[in-house]
């Protein structure tokens, strides 16, 4: 498992949520220590997730990953609303959608 998290580390990810993505629904799993780690909504959670890759790396003597968060602006948690007021259609067909190349969404 640690190889394979060292090599996962490595990759270049992007993470996309709606910045109203702030709600809980029946298909949020959640419960008092799951919350307490990932956080209450899916907003909270892509936060938390990506500072728990930065944490690994960082508790593993291992470079900075290559991992980069992108709210959404105007959007919830819906496919169509990401795709039309958040740019995600932009972000997916980026030749490269990290810092300093991402499309402007706004």
């Amino acid at each position: 498992m640690e190889d394979r998290l060292a090599a996962f580390l490595k990759l270049p990810i992007l993470v996309t949520v709606g910045e109203r993505d702030c709600k809980k629904d029946r298909n949020t799993r959640s419960g008092p220590a799951i919350d307490a780690q990932q956080g209450l909504h899916r907003l909270e959670r892509a936060k938390s997730w990506v500072e728990a890759l930065h944490v690994a790396a960082a508790l593993r003597g291992l470079p900075a990953p290559d991992v980069t968060l992108k709210i959404l602006p105007r959007c919830g948690h819906g496919f169509v609303e990401c795709v039309d007021r958040g740019g995600l259609a932009d972000l997916v067909f980026a030749s490269d959608p990290r810092p300093g190349r991402v499309p402007n969404v706004a």
